[in-house]
């Protein structure tokens, strides 16, 4: 059964600490066997977020890119689209859902606390619901 889970955040939607946490959620994925896109709301972010990956955990190594790469297993994205070997959605900007949301096996999606009961929010978790996900809300704190 394909599942959401949906992180809230104590924190401001473009904080270090959010992005922090995505790189966590990131490394979690990969070591899982995971093949993912990291949907974000520009280049800006994608470059921000690029350089992280490189910086935010002194041992880690996380192969990514703004491209599809096949030895690549992170792909940061703006822009829709993404190819069929991608099974898991990780949507940092949620009001941008991708428009293929349907076809991955698991979304994470990243929603600031306060974002909590706001309509649009509530309006994707009945849209997931209705498709058949297994819906999941975690609480987390962004320090490691």
């Amino acid at each position: 059964m394909p599942r959401v889970d949906r992180y809230y955040l104590e924190t401001s939607p473009d904080s270090d600490a959010r992005d922090r946490f995505v790189c966590r959620l990131i490394e979690k994925a990969v070591r899982q066997g995971y093949r993912l896109v990291v949907r974000v709301r520009d280049l800006a972010e994608a470059e921000t977020l690029d350089q992280l990956l490189w910086t935010f955990r002194d041992r880690s190594f996380i192969p990514h890119g703004p491209d599809p790469n096949p030895r690549a297993p992170v792909w940061i994205s703006p822009v829709d689209g993404h190819p069929e070997t991608y099974r898991l959605l990780i949507q940092i900007e949620p009001e941008l859902l991708d428009p293929q949301w349907e076809r991955y096996d698991r979304i994470a999606e990243i929603v600031p606390s306060a974002q909590r009961n706001a309509p649009a929010v509530r309006r994707r978790e009945e849209a997931y619901r209705n498709a058949g996900f297994d819906f999941h809300e975690h609480d987390s704190k962004t320090a490691e």
